[in-house]
């Protein structure tokens, strides 16, 4: 009885779990199907235009338009999947009191590719329903292109619409020459050299396209020879493409430049990454990146690895937007090696983060403090043989020699005590020389005066 019973509220138990399981799982299908959807046009004319509102927290809100401009609306109209804004259309379209207000101060650069991406405030401030914004975005058409998955807006999987339908395009057939056409059909000066370690999101939009075939110097993809894609035909991957403004200058993934500086040491940092010359936030930079920075500069390090982009003219820089990736350059001798997440974002980084740093000479490393005290050393040891070990060693060998008995007192005279008597002083007398070793005198001499030379008797 009591294993019967057992066995049963285990089977309770376990249905129990699995029924949990199974409406857990349905309720996270059902939260994942409407979080798929974060922004919507409502309350237009036609689908192009609306009052925007946004999914937060299991609720749709309005947005105040307290600090929104074009840029944010053109933000908007991309991620709905529309051409870009045509208009905003300021309080005209107001939600229902119910709703609530969701953001406000939303300042977009032009580049996320979702509202979402967009420094902004949350909840309503001080605006109320009479401020919310609507926009009104241009419709797409036929072989109207656009970029998706990617984290910025010139980078990403192409994609061209087609039949009411955005597709994506086989990358068999695909050359440099469609690519620099799509990219100027977008806006751009012409295609980049892809990244390979840009990684993009999963996309289970439909293949429309089999293949474009371009000369390079078309205005649009639709003025190229294209191929429909037949549901038969096997395609490995996709197109992606990384598009610039750079025109003609070619650069490479992490090449770098100091901008708004007087010397090339120093300045706020402008690096190119994944095609687009940005400043970097300060959040994902260290000593590492900092180093390696200035090493590909030439120099030896980094004096300060962040500084203070204040210190700089900025102006050059404040249209530009910000890198947000997430750098690693650890054991890295320049920037260009480094590894750029695009898997780790800070969004919300500006100007103010900007990384500023200034290269030069660091210092002594440990290295650098370890050759000097070997050195020291060494010298020491080979002054102490050369000079200071042999004079110890000499005045060693004079203390070892005996020395004379010392004198006895009073033994030296004094020579103030010593009288003539005392001295003994043997004169010899001067030699006189004889008569043949006296010169003659002449004749003028001796006629002159005859009596001083009388010739001896």
């Amino acid at each position: 009885m009591f294993h019967y019973n057992s066995t049963f509220y285990l089977y309770r138990v376990f249905n129990m779990k699995k029924l949990k399981m199974e409406i857990t799982l349905v309720f996270s299908l059902f939260v994942v199907s409407v979080q798929a959807e974060t922004v919507r046009l409502v309350g237009g004319v036609n689908k192009y235009e609306g009052r925007v509102e946004v999914f937060r927290d299991g609720r749709w809100g309005t947005v105040c338009d307290n600090g929104w401009d074009f840029t944010a609306a053109n933000v908007v109209c991309r991620e709905v999947g529309f051409g870009n804004a045509v208009t905003n259309v300021f309080g005209q379209n107001p939600g229902d009191a119910s709703q609530p207000i969701l953001l406000h101060n939303v300042r977009c650069t032009g580049q996320e590719l979702r509202l979402s991406d967009c420094p902004s405030k949350t909840g309503s401030g001080t605006c109320d329903h009479s401020e919310d914004i609507s926009v009104r975005c241009s419709p797409v058409n036929d072989f109207d292109v656009r970029l998706v998955d990617g984290l910025h807006l010139n980078v990403g999987r192409l994609q061209v619409y087609r039949n009411g339908t955005w597709g994506q395009v086989c990358d068999r057939h695909w050359n440099d020459d469609s690519a620099d056409v799509a990219c100027r059909q977008l806006g751009y000066v012409r295609s980049d050299s892809w990244v390979e370690s840009y990684k993009l999101k999963e996309n289970a939009s439909p293949i429309e396209f089999d293949l474009f075939q371009c000369t390079g110097s078309e205005g649009s993809l639709m003025d190229c020879v294209s191929h429909a894609w037949n549901e038969n035909s096997d395609c490995g991957n996709t197109v992606k493409i990384q598009c610039s403004y750079e025109g003609d200058l070619a650069y490479s993934q992490g090449d770098s430049r100091f901008v708004g500086g007087d010397t090339t040491m120093a300045g706020i940092l402008d690096v190119y990454i994944y095609g687009e010359w940005r400043t970097v936030c300060s959040k994902v930079w260290n000593k590492d990146e900092g180093k390696a920075v200035c090493k590909g500069h030439g120099y030896e390090g980094a004096q300060e690895h962040k500084g203070n982009p204040n210190d700089y003219n900025k102006s050059l820089v404040i249209k530009r937007p910000v890198h947000a990736y997430g750098i690693d350059c650890s054991g890295k001798k320049s920037l260009n090696d480094c590894h750029f997440k695009t898997d780790k974002l800070y969004i919300g980084c500006t100007h103010d983060d900007d990384v500023a740093p200034t290269c030069g000479p660091t210092g002594l490393s440990g290295g650098g403090i370890a050759g000097i005290v070997i050195g020291s050393l060494f010298v020491s040891f080979f002054l102490y043989s050369c000079c200071i070990s042999p004079q110890l060693q000499k005045r060693k060998r004079n203390a070892a020699r005996p020395r004379p008995p010392p004198a006895q007192p009073n033994s030296t005279p004094n020579p103030s005590a010593i009288t003539t008597s005392d001295v003994n002083i043997d004169i010899e007398p001067a030699a006189v020389p004889s008569a043949a070793e006296i010169e003659p005198p002449s004749y003028d001499v001796a006629v002159k005066t005859p009596s001083t030379f009388v010739e001896p008797t």
